[in-house]
């Protein structure tokens, strides 16, 4: 499930770009979120409440149960029935940023998705995040099949990575100074990615 930096660096970029990014995922069965708060009242003195009722999502397959729409929705390549229920509620502590939540019942499989995008209809939100099992199956077939991920390309320009360094410590990129080393660094990012591109093409000719 999204994470509050995660959801905050994704607030911060759209605000610097003309285009905006937005997220469809998972959530867990576990999630809590939040209904909007009340309106205030007139002369009511206090900071603003940020958020309102706690709601377990996943007890609302069975409170709003006779609230699910049916609907025939493309799956995973082919048709099926579900029903879904959608309530957007705010969600992450110290964020409380919206999202919309769709809970979908296929057969006896019940799963809780959540969007960024606020507008997006429910049976889209159901389709695109089926889009998954597509994109999971092209990177097996660019890691395993092709190679993509493959690469071999590294400079000596750049400091071993170490995986005990604490947030807290300064940057292994922060102490490289030299230009010939910056060099040596961007001549082996773009290696990579040139890699990976060009293994995507492969593929796609494949």
């Amino acid at each position: 499930f999204l994470s509050v930096p995660a959801l905050m660096a994704l607030r911060e970029e759209n605000k610097r770009n003309s285009c905006s990014v937005e997220l469809i995922t998972k959530a867990k069965k576990s999630c809590v979120a939040y209904r909007e708060p009340p309106p205030r009242k007139p002369g009511q003195k206090g900071r603003p409440r940020l958020k309102g009722e706690c709601v377990k999502v996943a007890t609302l397959f069975e409170t709003m149960k006779s609230a699910f729409v049916p609907a025939r929705i493309e799956m995973y390549g082919k048709l099926e029935d579900v029903c879904f229920y959608c309530i957007d509620l705010l969600w992450g502590r110290t964020l409380y940023q919206p999202l919309r939540f769709v809970l979908v019942r296929r057969g006896t499989t019940n799963s809780i998705l959540v969007s960024t995008q606020l507008d997006l209809a429910p049976e889209t939100i159901i389709r695109l995040y089926s889009y998954r099992f597509r994109i999971e199956t092209m990177f097996r077939e660019l890691k395993q099949q092709i190679g993509g991920f493959a690469y071999r390309f590294w400079t000596k320009s750049l400091a071993k990575l170490n995986h005990f360094r604490k947030e807290t410590d300064p940057s292994p990129l922060a102490s490289i100074t030299s230009e010939k080393d910056r060099d040596n660094i961007l001549r082996a990012v773009r290696a990579i990615e040139m890699h990976a591109l060009v293994a995507s093409i492969a593929m796609g000719i494949v």
